[in-house]
C-alpha cells in the first residue's frame, strides 16, 4: 500500500467527493517502476470500502486522462472499475447526464481517430461500460486502424464487444498468421467459435492450418489439427510430422536406424529411398529399393559420396575467377548468360565483435554452370563499371538466382547496407530463397542451414570452417576462395538436383525483392569503406605464446611448425589433423579436440558435462579470443587464457602424430596423443565424434519407451523385443541422449518431446488405448510373434536370457 502525506490527502479528498487530478498524477509519477500494481490496488481497495460514490468520482477522473498517453492513468482507473466488483451497469445509469454526454463524445471521437487515445483505453470503456450504441461502419474503421498499428489484443476485444457485427475474420486470421501472432490466432478462432455456427467456424480452423502450412510451419499446422479435430481433412499432416523425424536422421546420416524406424510405412520407405539416391549413396539406394520393394521411379545418383566427410570443389580451379578489376569483371559479363539460366548467389562479410559494429560486405559470389565469380566488393570501389554489370544481372527477371537467406543479406543487413547511396542492390528480379524451394518440394523439409540442405540433397555438409574468418583481408587464402565458390556452387547443385524431375518445380517461388534505404548515415559508411580500401593486408606477427610453453616443456613430443612444413611431415609418418574447438556449457569454458572430419555430438557433450542441451555451445568468435586466447582456426590444445578443461576424442587414439592449431594463422602445433593428453589441463578422452552409419544389414529392433507407455513396453519386451522404460518424468533431455547413443526409436505420446532439437527417432504413438497401442507399434515396426524370442526377455528389467 501508499502510506504517505499526499495519498493520505488524495483520498480524504476523494471520499469527500472531491479528487484533483494533478495530485493523482504526483502521486503515480513518485511511485518505483512497479507503481502501477501499487497505485491499483489502493485504488481498488479505497472503492470496496467507499462505494458507488467514490466509483463516480473516478469516472470524472478517468475524463481528464482520457487523452493522456504519457502515463497510464486512464487505464489505471478502468481497471480499477473492473476489479472493484461494483455493478457498472448502474454506474453508468448513475452518472450525470453531462458526464454521460461526454464520455459519448470521447469515446466516438477515439472511434472516429479525432483524439489519439490507447487502444486499450477505448476497447475497455466500451467492455466496462456496455457502451455499444455505435455504428457498424465506424466500428469497422476503428478495427482496420487497430490492425495498421498491431494493436492485435485491443483488435479481438472489439471484435468480442461486437459479435453480431459482419467481421472479415479472413482477413483479420491472415494478418495475425503473417505477423506468426499465433496466440492471437487461437484467440480469434475461440471467438468465431462463440459467435459462428459449427460449419462456419470450421471453415476458418480450416483455413488457420491451410495458411499455416503455406508458411512452412509444420509444428504448428500439427498443433492445429489436433486441436481443432482436423485429422480427416489433412491426414498427411501427422506422416508430414513423422517424415520431419526421418529427415533429422537423414541429415546426420543416421541410414541405419532410419530404415528401421520408417517401419512398414510406404511413405516414409520411399522418403527414406529419396533421400539416400539423391544424397549420392547409389550402393545404399539400391539396397532400400530391393528390401522395401519399392514401386516409384527409381534415381540415378549421380556419384557414390561415401567417401570424405564434406563437399569439396571438384572442378579445376582455374574455374574460380577472382573478379578485382575491370577486366575480370568484363569476363563476368562476357560468360554465357542467357536464358533461362540459373545462378547461385552468396555474400561474405568480416565477422562483427559487437552489435554497435557496421557491417560491411565484402564479397559477393556468383556460380554460373562450372564456374564460380568472386567479385571483391572492396576492389569493386575503384571502377563503377563493375556495379553497373552486377545491376543488369541482379535485375534480369530471364536469370534465375537462387539464395540461402539472400533476400535477408540484400535488405536487412548487408547489401544495400554497405552501398546505400547506389541503385545496384536497390532490386533483385526472378530470386528464389533455396529455404523457399526445398519447403515447395518437401513439406516436412525440417533443415535451419545450407550445410542441413547439402547434407541432405548433395550427400555431404559443407564444411563452414572459413565462414567466421576475416573477409576483408587481402589476399583472399586459397581455403577462402574454395570455400566461397563451394557456397554459391551448391545452392546450384542443390537446384538441379530436386527439380531434375519437374524442372518447373521452383517457378512458384519466383520473386522480385526492393530494398530500403539504410538507416545508417551514409558519411560513415563511405568513411568505413574507404578505410578498408587502405588498409594494410597483412598484419605483423605477434608472438606466440604456444611457442613458450613448448619450450618450457621441452621433454614432450610436441613442435610447432609451420603450414608449409606440415606437408613434409604428413610424407614422413601418418599425422591426424584435427581441431580445437572452444565450448560454453552453462557458461564455463571447455576445448574439444576433434578429428578434422568428424563432428562433435553435442547431445553426448551435453550428457558427459551434466549440462542441459540448450546449455551447451560453441563458443562465438569474439569469446573464442576474450575467454580462450586465439582467434577461430588457430586454437591450440594448450595453453588458454583460462583454466579450460580439455576433451579428447577417442578416436584420435590410434593416430601416431596430430596437427592442431598452433596459436597463430601459419603455425600449427604437431604432437603425440600422449603428448596432448599430458599437456592439457584436466584431460579427458571420450567418444564425442557423431557417427554417420551405413546398413550393412536390419538393424535389430530396440526402443525406449518414455513414462507414458510402462505397459506397453512390459508386453513388447513379453514378445523378445529389446525395448528400455524411462521411468524419471522430469529428466527427459538424458533419455533422448541415451537413446542416441544406443540407437535406440523413442515411443512416447508427447508430441513435444519429439518436436525437440536433440530428439532424432521418435515415433510418436496416436493410439490412446493401451491395446491399440500394442498393436499400432506392432504393425508399424512389423514385430512378428517368434516362439523361440516369445518371454525371452525379464518383463520387468528387460534382460535377455530370461527363462520362466
Amino acid at each position: 500500500m501508499i502510506c504517505n502525506e499526499q495519498w493520505t490527502r488524495f483520498s480524504t479528498e476523494l471520499i469527500a467527493g472531491k479528487a484533483s487530478s494533478a495530485l493523482l498524477l504526483e502521486i503515480f509519477q513518485a511511485l518505483p517502476s512497479h507503481g502501477f500494481g501499487v497505485c491499483k490496488a489502493a485504488l481498488v481497495e479505497m472503492l470496496k470500502s467507499n462505494g458507488i460514490t467514490c466509483a463516480l468520482l473516478i469516472v470524472e477522473l478517468l475524463l481528464e486522462f482520457w487523452s493522456n498517453t504519457s502515463v497510464p492513468l486512464a487505464y489505471l482507473l478502468l481497471m480499477v472499475l473492473e476489479e472493484s466488483c461494483l455493478p457498472l451497469d448502474r454506474l453508468y445509469e448513475m452518472l450525470e447526464m453531462s458526464v454521460q454526454l461526454q464520455l459519448d463524445q470521447v469515446l466516438l471521437q477515439a472511434l472516429n481517430l479525432e483524439l489519439v487515445v490507447d487502444a486499450k483505453v477505448v476497447t475497455k470503456c466500451i467492455q466496462l461500460f456496455k457502451m455499444h450504441q455505435v455504428s457498424e461502419e465506424i466500428v469497422k474503421k476503428y478495427a482496420l486502424y487497430l490492425v495498421e498499428k498491431h494493436e492485435y489484443t485491443s483488435l479481438l476485444k472489439l471484435i468480442q464487444e461486437f459479435p453480431l457485427f459482419a467481421w472479415k475474420y479472413e482477413q483479420f486470421l491472415e494478418t495475425l498468421v503473417a505477423s506468426n501472432s499465433w496466440s492471437m490466432a487461437e484467440q480469434l478462432i475461440k471467438i468465431i467459435i462463440e459467435n459462428c455456427h459449427e460449419k462456419e467456424y470450421c471453415a476458418y480452423t480450416k483455413k488457420l492450418v491451410e495458411m499455416t502450412l503455406k508458411k512452412h510451419d509444420l509444428k504448428k499446422a500439427h498443433k492445429f489439427v489436433l486441436l481443432y479435430n482436423l485429422q480427416e481433412i489433412f491426414p498427411d499432416v501427422e506422416g508430414w510430422f513423422r517424415r520431419e523425424a526421418l529427415e533429422k536422421l537423414c541429415i546426420q546420416k543416421k541410414w541405419s536406424i532410419a530404415s528401421t524406424f520408417v517401419g512398414t510405412d510406404v511413405g516414409l520407405q520411399a522418403t527414406l529411398y529419396q533421400y539416400v539416391a539423391m544424397s549420392g549413396n547409389s550402393q545404399l539406394a539400391d539396397e532400400l529399393y530391393t528390401r522395401f520393394q519399392l514401386d516409384v521411379l527409381r534415381i540415378e545418383a549421380t556419384e557414390d559420396s561415401c567417401d570424405g566427410e564434406f563437399l569439396s570443389w571438384e572442378l579445376p580451379l582455374d574455374q574460380i575467377v577472382l573478379c578485382d578489376t575491370k577486366e575480370s569483371m568484363d569476363s563476368l559479363e562476357s560468360y554465357d548468360l542467357h536464358t533461362p539460366l540459373w545462378i547461385g548467389l552468396d555474400v561474405e562479410w568480416r565477422p562483427i565483435a559487437s552489435k554497435d559494429e557496421i557491417c560491411l560486405a565484402s564479397l559477393l559470389q556468383i556460380a554460373c554452370g562450372s564456374q564460380a565469380f568472386l567479385v571483391d566488393l572492396i576492389a569493386l570501389e575503384k571502377f563503377s563499371s563493375g556495379f553497373d554489370i552486377l545491376k543488369r544481372i541482379l535485375l534480369s527477371p530471364s536469370i534465375i538466382k537462387v539464395g540461402f537467406g539472400f533476400s535477408h543479406d540484400l535488405q536487412g543487413s548487408v547489401l544495400k547496407h554497405t552501398f546505400p547511396e547506389k541503385s545496384t542492390f536497390d532490386t533483385v528480379h526472378g530470386l528464389v530463397e533455396i529455404d523457399t524451394l526445398l519447403h515447395h518440394w518437401q513439406p516436412s523439409y525440417a533443415g535451419r542451414s545450407l550445410t542441413d540442405a547439402a547434407t541432405l540433397i548433395l550427400g555431404k555438409p559443407l564444411n563452414k570452417n572459413q565462414q567466421l574468418s576475416d573477409w576483408e583481408k587481402r589476399p583472399l587464402t586459397s581455403k577462402q576462395i574454395e570455400y566461397a565458390a563451394l557456397d554459391a556452387w551448391s545452392l546450384i547443385a542443390i537446384t538441379s538436383r530436386i527439380c531434375s524431375s519437374n524442372p518447373d518445380l521452383y517457378l512458384p517461388c519466383v520473386e522480385s525483392v526492393s530494398c530500403k534505404l539504410s538507416n545508417e548515415p551514409i558519411d560513415s559508411i563511405l568513411r568505413l569503406r574507404q578505410a578498408r580500401l587502405h588498409v594494410k593486408y597483412s598484419a605483423e606477427e605477434s608472438k606466440n605464446q604456444v611457442a613458450d610453453f613448448i619450450a618450457f616443456h621441452s621433454e614432450v613430443d610436441v613442435e610447432l611448425v609451420s603450414r608449409i612444413d606440415l606437408e613434409y611431415h604428413m610424407n614422413e609418418s601418418s599425422v591426424q589433423i584435427a581441431n580445437s574447438l572452444c565450448i560454453l556449457a552453462n557458461g564455463l569454458p571447455f576445448v574439444v579436440v576433434i578429428a578434422e572430419h568428424n563432428k562433435v555430438d553435442l547431445s553426448l557433450l551435453s550428457m558427459v558435462l551434466g549440462t542441459p542441451r540448450k546449455k551447451v555451445r560453441f563458443a562465438r568468435p569474439t569469446e573464442c579470443i576474450s575467454v580462450f586466447g586465439y582467434a577461430p582456426g588457430t586454437v591450440p590444445p594448450f595453453p588458454h587464457r583460462v583454466q579450460a578443461p580439455v576433451l579428447i576424442d577417442s578416436a584420435l587414439q590410434s593416430s601416431a602424430k596430430i596437427a592442431l592449431g598452433g596459436g597463430a594463422p601459419d603455425a600449427l602445433l604437431l604432437a603425440s596423443f600422449d603428448a596432448i593428453v599430458a599437456l592439457s589441463y584436466k584431460s579427458q578422452i571420450l567418444p564425442l565424434s557423431a557417427q554417420h552409419d551405413n546398413i550393412k544389414e536390419p538393424q535389430e529392433l530396440k526402443f525406449l519407451a518414455d513414462t507414458m507407455l510402462g505397459r506397453v513396453a512390459k508386453w513388447l519386451r513379453m514378445t523378445g523385443v529389446d525395448i528400455l522404460h524411462w521411468e524419471k518424468c522430469d529428466d527427459k533431455s538424458k533419455m533422448l541422449v541415451q537413446a542416441t547413443i544406443e540407437h535406440r526409436i523413442v515411443l512416447t505420446r508427447d508430441r513435444k518431446l519429439a518436436k525437440q532439437r536433440q530428439a532424432l527417432a521418435c515415433y510418436v504413438v496416436l493410439s490412446d488405448n493401451v491395446e491399440a497401442q500394442f498393436q499400432e507399434i506392432k504393425k508399424h515396426f512389423k514385430i512378428e510373434f517368434k516362439e523361440e524370442t516369445f518371454m525371452s526377455r525379464c518383463a520387468k528389467c528387460n534382460s535377455k536370457g530370461f527363462r520362466i
